[in-house]
């Protein structure tokens, strides 16, 4: 009876513990919870860094008039996380964080040396909403003339007939996750492919199978290559 109370005492005290006490801390010029900041630490295996994109400068020193530079900004990042358990880490902290006034996502697409397994970073800024993320990131398609400014304007237009949430965010591309499928896949399909042709032509090879790809993932990504 007494080692039943102990143990009963002990989960008590654990779950006590787990509980959100409201504390804050800085990194990298970011104030964030220190709770969820532990919980995602804890649960990656890893800590937390400075967030560093890449970042292009003109140098006509150069041969194509460009070198590239990290550049340090306020926000956070663990590096390569396995694929899924990134990708649960930030499903699971998202609805936790955009109350907060930051977005959790995944960057840097990445696999081991044997092409084996992917990887992501995952990584945390100060952002009001996805779009605004989108515009942090600068995604792009520049390769067929789609600018950044195109991409939210289309991002925000598809946001409205099926509103999704953008789990993942590169240069040239991004990855959603569908929170109500759009009406007619077909006709959503035609729109992606008309957009980004890479999805299709270096993707999943038709429209029929991108629809495929929307019923079976309830997901929807853009990449430009």
């Amino acid at each position: 009876m007494r080692l039943i109370l102990a143990l009963t005492l002990l989960i008590f005290l654990g779950c006590k513990q787990q509980k959100d006490s409201g504390e804050k801390v800085t990194i990298n010029g970011l104030e964030i919870s220190k709770f969820l900041v532990d919980k995602i630490e804890s649960e990656s295996g890893k800590r937390f860094e400075p967030l560093k994109r890449t970042i292009w400068k003109m140098d006509p020193k150069t041969e194509n008039g460009f070198r590239q530079a990290d550049s340090t900004v306020s926000g956070i990042q663990i590096p390569f996380v396995m694929d899924a358990k990134a990708r649960k880490i930030v499903r699971d902290y998202l609805p936790k964080f955009s109350p907060l006034g930051h977005y959790i996502y995944l960057k840097n697409l990445d696999f081991d040396e044997n092409f084996e397994n992917s990887y992501y970073d995952i990584a945390v800024i100060t952002c009001k909403d996805q779009f605004e993320l989108i515009e942090f990131v600068q995604t792009n398609g520049l390769n067929y003339d789609v600018t950044n400014e195109d991409v939210i304007e289309k991002l925000k237009k598809w946001n409205s007939e099926c509103p999704f949430f953008i789990v993942a965010a590169y240069e040239d591309g991004i990855e959603a996750d569908f929170i109500e499928l759009p009406k007619d896949l077909e006709s959503f399909a035609k729109e992606v492919y008309q957009f980004c042709p890479d999805v299709i032509e270096q993707g999943v090879g038709s429209e029929e199978e991108l629809v495929k790809y929307f019923k079976t993932e309830k997901s929807f990504w853009l990449w430009w290559d």
